[in-house]
């Protein structure tokens, strides 16, 4: 049994969603009038145009007890990452990222709440709120280089949650007023994985998934 509930089960939890402050939201790739069927078109987004405010993105809602799982598993671990490719040297590069579990019963999640506020793991901090001139001339991988932030390690004991599931991020990047910074359209996206099954999922009865049949071609 020990070998069975140490297989872990990923799921994406989050669309990668963009972070801005002060860019404009909206999509301009293809969108002249030369392409046919292409126009502007608003992208997800998740704007922190006030400095030092967060800004929450909500995944989507996961069914813990159905298809494609194939197994209970009693213990979440969430995580989710703020990845900026291009780097800033922004003297105020501060970056913060932290994340939350909700449950509900409804599949639509109107009634989600908060899972439990115990297990919710602090918010991470990636720089000061400003940087000293040696700190922008570190190593470039360091100071000024792109960012890959990750959210502290978080652990939730499912044993007394509800069926359905949805992730929080919670993301702060200090404002800036031009698109000056790298890190302006950095990344936000989520996983949960899933521990402590009570079974093999390949050894699931497959055939009451929706995303297969008892007819084979």
């Amino acid at each position: 049994m020990s070998v069975v509930r140490d297989l872990g089960f990923t799921v994406p939890a989050m669309v990668e969603t963009i972070l801005i402050t002060c860019a404009d939201a909206l999509s301009t790739a293809g969108s002249t009038s030369a392409v046919p069927n292409k126009a502007r078109t608003t992208a997800d987004v998740l704007a922190s145009p006030t400095a030092g405010t967060f800004t929450t993105g909500f995944g989507r809602v996961i069914d813990r007890l159905g298809a494609p799982f194939g197994a209970g598993y009693v213990v979440a671990m969430p995580s989710a990452s703020l990845t900026a490719t291009r780097g800033s040297t922004e003297a105020n590069r501060q970056m913060q990222i932290g994340l939350y579990l909700l449950h509900g019963d409804s599949s639509g999640g109107g009634d989600l709440a908060e899972y439990s506020t115990a297990s919710r793991p602090d918010d991470r901090t990636y720089f000061g709120t400003a940087r000293t001139s040696e700190m922008l001339n570190w190593d470039g991988s360091i100071s000024t280089g792109p960012l890959y932030a990750p959210t502290n390690p978080a652990y939730y004991d499912l044993r007394a949650a509800k069926r359905y599931l949805q992730l929080a991020v919670r993301v702060l990047k200090n404002k800036v007023t031009t698109e000056s910074s790298g890190d302006e359209h950095a990344r936000v996206d989520g996983f949960i994985t899933f521990l402590g099954g009570d079974m093999l999922p390949q050894n699931a009865d497959v055939i009451t998934s929706p995303f297969s049949t008892t007819t084979s071609t």
